[in-house]
Parts: structure tokens; C-alpha cells; sequence
């Protein structure tokens, strides 16, 4: 059950800044158990999302995509994920497990409730729960292109820089095609 306090919510002079025509909820947090928090955002996708998406997921039907919400899901980390080593790696794979645990009882919640639902894999951005995806989805430049989050290019990969955790950060993303108010009661 999600526990909210003033805390969690990001400054309105920062949250504006990444507020847009996308955005349908602001980022925000949820406590889904003791020591889990993730920070998620609800937007309708960009056209240029949109196009990415068509091979991230090429079975959509129509209606699913008419009613397509994207929901980036953030998790504050104690290493800088631009980092390489043991302890990042560690970091990493503490943070896929808690994503994966957590969004698939989200899109099993979902799916009961007969909407259609899926998360991609931050390790790979192919999804967990589509079949014949021809493409990953980009997590970080999905993010960005809806937060307006900046974005540290490191080599061939990019770090997503949240605002108030900078490098610290997990970002992952879950697909949803529901109204607003049952995303939002499922998410918590």
C-alpha cells in the first residue's frame, strides 16, 4: 500500500520544468513495500514513441494504441550508474530484480482487470510479456523525450541525470493501455 508524505513529490519549480503536453500524472512516488520506493511518471506517448513502439511491440492492436500510456518508473541508487565495477554492477542487478519483481505484479493487476500491459527488460528494452518484438525499447532517450531529463553520453551508451539524484538513477519503463484512474490506482 503506497504511503505518501511531502516528501514525495519533487519541488514544483523542478517539477514544472518537466511537465508537459505528454504528461498526465507528474513524477511521483510510491512505496509498493518497507525500503522499495520507485519514482513514476504516467504521459501519453510522443509520435516519435509511438513510431519506436510499433516495433518495440508490432501486435498492438489499435484500440491498445489509441489508449497507450507510457509510465518511465525511476529508482534512486547509491552508485552512479555511469560508473563500471562490482559494486554498480551489484547495484544494477538489485535494481532490475526490484523493477521486474514490481512491475510484473503491476501488469498482472492489469491484465486481471482485462487492459492490456507490459514492461521492458533495462537490460536488453525488449519486453517481458510480448512476443516477436522486433526492436528495444530505448529507455533513456524514452525518458528524456518525456521528462526533458538531461543526459550524459558516456562512450556508445547514454546515463539518464534525474534531477534531484543526477547519475544515481535506474530508470525503467512500464506500458500500460488503461483510463488514468485505474493506472493510477494500480501504481499506487
Amino acid at each position: 500500500m503506497s504511503t505518501m508524505s511531502t516528501k514525495d513529490t519533487l519541488p514544483t519549480n523542478r517539477a514544472s520544468k518537466h511537465i508537459n503536453k505528454t504528461t498526465l500524472q507528474a513524477p511521483k512516488f510510491t512505496h509498493p513495500a518497507p525500503h522499495l520506493t520507485f519514482e513514476y511518471s504516467i504521459h501519453k506517448p510522443t509520435p516519435r514513441i509511438l513510431r519506436e513502439l510499433k516495433y518495440t511491440f508490432p501486435e498492438l492492436p489499435k484500440r491498445v494504441v489509441d489508449e497507450l500510456c507510457v509510465v518511465p518508473v525511476m529508482q534512486e541508487c547509491v552508485e552512479e550508474m555511469v560508473g563500471i565495477g562490482e559494486a554498480v554492477d551489484e547495484e544494477r542487478d538489485v535494481k532490475l530484480e526490484n523493477f521486474v519483481t514490481w512491475g510484473r505484479s503491476c501488469v498482472e493487476r492489469f491484465r486481471a482487470l482485462g487492459f492490456w500491459a507490459d514492461l521492458t527488460d533495462p537490460a536488453s528494452g525488449y519486453p517481458l510479456y510480448t512476443e516477436n518484438s522486433a526492436a528495444p525499447y530505448p529507455d533513456v532517450q524514452g525518458t528524456t523525450a518525456l521528462l526533458k531529463y538531461e543526459v550524459q553520453a558516456t562512450g556508445c551508451c547514454h546515463v539518464l541525470l534525474h534531477p534531484k539524484w543526477g547519475a544515481r538513477v535506474y530508470p525503467t519503463t512500464l506500458f500500460v493501455s488503461a483510463p488514468l484512474d485505474i493506472i493510477k490506482a494500480v501504481l499506487g
